[in-house]
């Protein structure tokens, strides 16, 4: 895993700049205790806000191969907000992150974002809690709207897909992932790029970076399945998200999607 390294602002559109466009900050890299998380794997400076994140199967002191965490991940890392990420494993959770996630209405999930008295506990709240408290930090909102829903449910064709077990419905559902894939290649034909609200990476980017990831990487591993080569759009898309610097420093190893995949399926 590739971790954070001091870097230049991206290059935003110049009414993505006028929203408070700050540079990134620079993270030092830490070790995590597996059963007292209480030293992160990422640290910037000191701050009260924590990221309490899923930790990966094989070890959960790094990473783990959740599509949600990442997703707050890079929100807060392009909003130059500063916060811990402690791993958590999942497999056997403490008794106190249990009950801290309940006081933010959760069941022992991850993600949770803790920012001083305030827990939160569903990604999609989170970055909102993060646009809305943070406003002198970069505006994280899509100019387009139609962004947000943009790629919404290839998450949930390909985990049909790739959890299918008979081979005899294999066929209709790897045509509906297909299907779900083209439209979204539409959508960045249609919308430009080389990210989904244009040449920055803005909240949608957020949640479907991790997941294509995903789709790309245990789809090859569990059906031998490759997104499609001719939709030149989504292909464009991939190259420049999975290589950017924020999607690299919040997103675990293949190895870990792998495993964390593996044990969905039994």
């Amino acid at each position: 895993m590739r971790h954070m390294k001091t870097r230049k602002p991206l290059s935003c559109r110049a009414a993505v700049l006028a929203r408070h466009f700050i540079a990134y900050e620079s993270l030092s890299v830490r070790t995590s205790n597996v059963t007292r998380p209480r030293i992160s794997y990422f640290q910037l400076d000191c701050s009260s806000m924590k990221l309490y994140a899923k930790g990966a199967v094989g070890d959960p002191t790094r990473f783990g191969d959740c599509p949600f965490c990442m997703r707050v991940c890079m929100a807060l890392t392009l909003k130059g907000v500063k916060f811990e990420m402690v791993y958590i494993d999942l497999s056997n959770k403490p008794q106190w992150f249990v009950e801290l996630s309940k006081r933010g209405g959760g069941k022992g999930t991850t993600p949770v974002l803790v920012d001083g008295d305030k827990v939160l506990v569903d990604s999609g709240d989170i970055v909102e809690y993060l646009e809305t408290t943070y406003p002198d930090k970069r505006s994280l909102r899509p100019v387009n709207p139609n962004a947000n829903s943009a790629g919404a449910d290839i998450l949930a064709k390909f985990a049909a897909f790739v959890k299918n077990k008979d081979k005899e419905k294999d066929g209709n559902l790897r045509a509906e992932l297909d299907a779900s894939l083209k439209e979204f290649d539409s959508y960045l034909r249609q919308h430009g790029g080389p990210y989904i609200d244009g040449d920055c990476l803005t909240l949608p980017d957020c949640s479907i970076l991790p997941r294509l990831s995903m789709v790309q990487i245990a789809g090859k591993h569990f059906k031998d399945y490759s997104i499609p080569a001719d939709l030149s759009a989504l292909q464009t898309y991939m190259k420049a998200g999975l290589n950017d610097e924020t999607f690299k420093k919040c997103t675990c190893l293949p190895q870990d999607i792998i495993d964390g995949w593996k044990k969905h399926l039994g």
